[in-house]
This record gives C-alpha cells, sequence and structure tokens, in this order.
C-alpha cells in the first residue's frame, strides 16, 4: 500500500480536524491537549494551527499519521501531534513524518526538540533511535498533570547537512568510478563529460597535509584535473590540512532554501521553461549557461550528450530562460537524488542581466525540485553578492563549500 505524506494548508483544516480527534481520543495521555479542549475548537481554530508546518500520512485517502512543528522559542522549533494509527504501527510512518518536520527545521536553521511521557518508554527509543538527545529539562504533560515529559533534543541543521554530503556522495557514482584515496573518495568519470573531484569519505574525519599531497599527486597520475571539494562544517579540520599543505581553498556560501519568498510584481523580460529530454532548444540552452559562465554574450550550440538519457529518467532537469524574441539568455539545472537536490548552472548572459532572468531561473527550478518531491534544496553561491541575491529569493546560508583547484 502507497503511503503519501502531504504537507498541509490551512484549506486543509477538515483533515487536521478529523486525524487530530482520531489521535487525541487514541492516545490521551501523549498529548499535552485533550479531546474535549479540541472538540471545541472551531474552523478559524484549525486555520490558525496550519499557519505551522503540519504533516499527514495518508494511505487510501485515509489519514493514518501525523506530526506538526511550531516555534517555541528562539532558535527552536518544537514537534508535536505524533501519532500513527494503533493498527499500522511498527512500518516506519513516524520516521518519515518526522523526516519532513526536521528537514523544515534544519532547513530554516532550527534545532528542534520534542517532549515524550515517562511511561511511555517505547517512544522515547523511538526518538532516540532517530537521533534526538535526552536533555536536563522536563515538564509536566498539562496544567494539572501529575505525569512528566522529558525533553529531548535534536541538531536539525547538521543532520541536513549530513543529507546533503550524502548526496554529494551518490550523485558522481552514476557517471564516475569511486575509488578510496585515503581518507578521500576520488570520482573519476567514466567517459567524456564534466569532470569530477576528490571529496571526504563519508564519516572521515581526520587529515593530515600528506593526503592532500597524495590525492592530488593521483589525479596527475590518472590525467584528471586536481581538485577537492567539501563542506567546511561537515569535515572542519579539513581545511588547515589543505592550508598546511600549501593551498588556499576557494571559499563558497553554501545555501539552504527555507521560505521561498513572493515572486516581485515587476515580472522579468524572460520567460522560463523546463525542457523535456527531446527539446531542440537544449543544445541552445547548454551554450548559454557556458557563455554566461565566460561572461560573454555570443552563444554557440552545445552537444547535449548524455544529459538527455538522464532528463529522461529524472536524474536531471534543466530550465532555460528565453527573451522575448525565443532566443536562449540563460538556463539552470538542478538533479534531484531523493528527497534531496542542488540547483547548480546558473547563469545568464551579461545583456540580460539586472532584469530579475536569474531569479526567475532559481525560483523556477526550486519549482520543478519541489515537483520532483525534494524537501532539501540547496546551492553554492560564487561569492557574496550572488549570496544576497539567492536569500532574497529565501535560501539561507547554512555552511561553507570549499574548493581547491590548485591548477586553475
Amino acid at each position: 500500500m502507497e503511503t503519501e505524506l502531504c504537507v498541509l494548508t490551512p484549506d486543509d483544516w477538515e483533515l487536521w480536524r478529523e486525524v487530530r480527534l482520531r489521535a487525541l481520543a487514541d492516545a490521551p495521555d501523549a498529548f499535552g491537549s485533550t479531546l474535549a479542549r479540541e472538540q471545541a475548537y472551531g474552523e478559524d481554530d484549525w486555520r490558525e494551527w496550519l499557519n505551522e508546518p503540519a504533516v499527514v500520512a495518508l494511505e487510501d485517502g485515509a489519514a493514518v499519521a501525523c506530526g506538526a512543528l511550531f516555534a517555541n522559542r528562539p532558535g527552536y522549533a518544537a514537534v508535536v501531534a505524533m501519532w500513527v494509527a494503533p493498527d499500522l504501527r511498527g512500518r516506519g510512518l513516524s520516521r518519515r513524518v518526522l523526516d519532513v518536520l526536521v528537514d523544515w527545521a534544519g532547513a530554516r536553521g532550527l534545532r528542534v526538540e520534542l517532549g515524550v511521557n515517562r511511561l511511555n518508554p517505547v517512544a522515547r527509543a523511538a526518538y532516540l533511535a532517530y537521533g534526538f538527545a535526552p536533555t536536563p529539562r522536563c515538564h509536566p504533560l498539562r496544567d494539572g498533570s501529575d505525569k512528566i515529559c522529558d525533553v529531548l533534543e535534536l541538531d536539525a541543521p547538521a543532520r541536513v547537512l549530513a543529507r546533503i554530503e550524502q548526496y554529494y556522495d551518490e550523485v558522481p557514482r552514476l557517471e564516475a568510478d569511486a575509488r578510496d584515496a585515503g581518507p578521500f573518495t576520488l570520482f573519476v568519470r567514466r567517459g567524456t563529460g564534466h569532470p569530477y573531484y576528490a571529496r571526504p569519505g563519508l564519516g572521515r574525519t581526520a587529515f593530515e597535509a600528506e593526503d592532500i599531497a597524495r590525492v592530488l599527486d593521483l589525479q596527475r597520475t590518472l590525467g584528471v584535473p586536481r581538485a577537492l571539494e567539501w563542506v567546511d562544517e561537515v569535515t572542519p579540520g579539513l581545511r588547515a590540512a589543505v592550508i598546511e599543505a600549501g593551498h588556499r581553498p576557494r571559499l563558497h556560501p553554501l545555501l539552504v532554501l527555507g521560505d521561498l519568498s513572493p515572486a516581485p510584481p515587476m515580472q522579468p523580460t524572460a520567460s522560463c521553461s523546463v525542457l523535456a529530454a527531446d527539446d531542440p532548444r537544449l543544445a541552445e540552452i547548454f551554450g548559454a549557461v557556458s557563455a554566461g559562465f565566460a561572461e560573454r554574450d555570443e552563444v554557440a550550440i552545445h552537444e547535449i550528450g548524455a544529459r538527455a538519457e538522464a532528463i529522461a529518467a529524472g536524474r536531471l532537469v534543466i530550465v532555460g530562460a528565453f527573451a522575448p524574441d525565443g532566443r536562449a539568455v540563460g538556463g539552470g539545472s538542478t538533479s534531484p537524488r531523493g528527497t534531496v537536490t542542488e540547483l547548480a548552472g546558473i547563469a545568464v548572459l551579461p545583456r540580460a542581466r539586472r532584469r530579475g532572468t536569474g531569479a526567475a531561473l532559481t525560483r523556477a527550478l526550486v519549482g520543478a525540485a519541489h515537483d520532483a518531491g525534494c524537501r532539501t534544496v540547496f546551492l553554492s553561491a560564487a561569492d557574496d553578492a550572488a549570496c544576497r541575491t539567492y536569500e532574497r529569493i529565501g535560501f539561507r546560508r547554512a555552511a561553507t563549500a570549499c574548493v581547491l583547484e590548485p591548477d586553475a
């Protein structure tokens, strides 16, 4: 049976009321509220609740699990209203609901916390297994109750960075061979196309200057570009080792999408479209992106290569920007993997800039990412000026992407 996870809006208030009242009737000692209290809620009360994130799991159109968040103090969001239908427990539904809520909080830089009844060791064990940690704090289940809830806490932003790190490790493997190179994974592309790089192996935290020299020498021996990429906050010891080895990496803001800001009233002069695998304009878009990065207005047609196959398989999404006369003026891409994707290669021809085209491309890519089921959408900005542009759209600076290209 297929399970659908839905993030609710205030217009879904009747569905939220139905599942919430079922939860309160089934497990009165799991919640700080009561069935009698919420049975008295009116439509406005339910709609107001859904101004905060709430998730429902549906099977055959019926709500079978739920959970919600609310911002309870600066820098934190509280997980509340967690419930799974009794006959469906043990199937991982609560974990899937938590994934959506934690991703939402982490993308906005919020840690998450929850209270779990001391008389419910099964729930406590499940939250600890998910990654929550105990704290010294506790509180009554509700006013006047003698039942006590212990507060557990999770670093949601760090969890989002860990998912991004897994994404970085996964994406190249479709087109490249992965080799162990000391504490690094070296990706060597099969066939033609954009070359890859070396990254820290997942979970590796210790690096020496000699490790840097060895992996760069191996790349030279293999005839591939010498390049390292990493996220500073995930592997904080690597930058010091790179500097000790005599190199200076480039630092780029890494941003994660929080709340997409409203589109400006002034529409861009260019129109943006998601391109199908057989769209004849793909080669022109790739040429426009290349020209934009090269700071030139002349667009040369580029080969599509294996990218059409990746588009058809859903592994790559291309958005093109077109002037009113139909000519390509920019483009960008995203490569969904599960619920995570990176926006990359966003470029606009110099003559088409400062007209909202870059922002429109970014918004179109975000829409395509959401359509593909991605909850974590991130990108690396070229510099602080580009970072400010993305922040106005709704991205939040979350970390620092480091790039070492000694021969560039």
